[in-house]
């Protein structure tokens, strides 16, 4: 999961996908890991590192560390060090090189060209 907060530059969650997604998920027995440099302490008091629900949840410290052996990433804000990761880096970086991107940040071809199976939402 990649961001938390409802947008970059801020630490606020108010109206964020990630309040519906990460109970869904946990919800399925998800093992989270969650990246967002600024949202992750408000975030932790709703829910705190390890054992939720039927999942679990860790926070990284990096994209690069929560894409880190990934089945799957989602991207729900926007920050600068995402949007600074190359196509090539999900491809490397992950077991299965899954995106669900909320933000369009990248390139539907340049996407396809890295082998990356990649779902732009709402574009």
């Amino acid at each position: 999961m990649l961001g938390l907060t409802f947008k970059p530059g801020t630490d606020d969650l108010r109206e964020s996908p990630s309040l519906d997604n990460v109970p869904l998920l946990l919800g399925q027995g998800a093992d989270i890991i969650a990246y967002d440099p600024v949202g992750k302490e408000n975030f932790e008091k709703l829910y705190p590192a390890g054992k939720n629900s039927k999942g679990s949840i860790r926070y990284a410290k990096s994209p690069e560390e929560a894409l880190k052996g990934a089945n799957v990433c989602f991207i729900l804000t926007e920050w600068d060090t995402i949007k600074k990761l190359k196509p090539a880096d999900y491809k490397k970086i992950m077991r299965t090189p899954l995106v669900y991107d909320g933000r369009n940040i990248y390139s539907i071809k340049e996407m396809m060209k890295a082998e990356v199976e990649y779902h732009s939402i709402g574009r």
